[in-house]
């Protein structure tokens, strides 16, 4: 399977303009949500004033909308030298206490960076989840790890 087929969701590839027409959930007292068009056009502008442009870009949403996933392609002033990132647009409660578990694990034996670690902090994350998201999200997390460290291992 290609790494453009782990990225596509029930939705399939959608543009930019395309993710600028799918409306942001609504805001909580607690969280408010900005919109994935809004996350790539400021990630684009950034790159811009570093002389980074995009060549190409592809962009997923899953099929609530809720996580958007996307790859630009990008070149730069050095001739022939082209390099791609992937962005995701997740719930930022989870990213944050990912974060936070791998910064300052809760048990002594995670202290080192590794990706055994950063597996730990993702599924301890995943307990805030409901059920269902908690077990979707753990049943995938083998996969992307894999995919994105199997060389560390």
């Amino acid at each position: 399977m290609s790494e453009t087929s782990t990225l596509i969701s029930c939705t399939g590839k959608i543009t930019r303009a395309e993710l600028a027409n799918l409306p942001a959930p609504p805001a909580t007292a607690t969280h408010i949500p900005i919109p994935h068009a809004a996350v790539v056009a400021t990630l684009v502008e950034t790159l811009s004033h570093r002389h980074i442009g995009v060549v190409d870009e592809v962009f997923a949403v899953s099929s609530d909308a809720m996580e958007m996933f996307g790859v630009l392609d990008l070149e730069t002033r050095v001739e022939g030298c082209r390099f791609a990132i992937g962005i995701r647009n997740v719930p930022k409660h989870l990213a944050r206490r990912v974060h936070e578990l791998y910064f300052n694990p809760q048990h002594e034996e995670f202290e080192p960076r590794t990706t055994w670690s950063l597996s730990n902090a993702f599924t301890s994350a995943f307990k805030e989840l409901d059920p269902i998201p908690q077990f979707k999200a753990t049943a995938r997390l083998g996969g992307f790890l894999e995919a994105r460290f199997s060389g560390s291992f």
